[in-house]
């Protein structure tokens, strides 16, 4: 069975977008499993039920398909491990001024983390830094330096050790889910 894992943004995206419920009709026709992890399963619900009033409703949405098994929430103790090693290594690949570039967060790392526990089919992420850190680092360089206006150093063993990890990582976006 083919399996796909989600960030927390496209997730969001479709929930903004009022197409949530295509996840549904996909995962039918896909005859995919579809995988969060417990942090895309903070910050989607958690937080906006429990510490925030904005986007409640979005919460429920998506709490409703998480609730009829449509998204999996999957979290152990490998993953942690696997995600905080490759969040350590993410946010040390650049440095400006002196001091590593924190470029991604906690739940796009776990989603990794998840991505290659199950050896999934597909990691649909929005995020442009965190897509361009797996597929081109180059690149990325190149848009911060653009961006920041300023010299962005390369920690070539931290990029190489990532890129070993995330070699083989298939992302898609929403855009070509839907």
């Amino acid at each position: 069975m083919k399996s796909i894992v989600f960030d927390t943004g496209p997730i969001i995206s479709l929930t903004m977008n009022n197409l949530l419920w295509i996840l549904d009709a996909l995962k039918d026709m896909s005859k995919s499993n579809f995988y969060i992890t417990e942090s895309v399963k903070k910050e989607l619900v958690d937080i906006p039920l429990n510490m925030t009033k904005r986007y409640k409703f979005e919460a429920l949405q998506v709490l409703h398909y998480i609730e009829n098994g449509t998204l999996e929430v999957i979290g152990n103790d490998k993953i942690k491990d696997t995600s905080s090693k490759l969040l350590d290594l993410a946010n040390r690949c650049y440095s400006a001024f002196g001091h590593d570039m924190k470029l991604v967060h906690e739940a796009e790392m776990s989603a990794i983390a998840l991505y290659l526990e199950k050896e999934a089919d597909a990691f649909v992420v929005d995020e442009r830094t965190t897509r361009l850190l797996v597929e081109n680092p180059r690149k990325l360089r190149h848009i911060l330096r653009h961006n920041l206006h300023t010299k962005i150093n390369e920690n070539r063993a931290a990029l190489r050790d990532f890129q070993r990890a995330t070699k083989d990582v298939k992302i898609i976006r929403s855009a070509e889910l839907a």
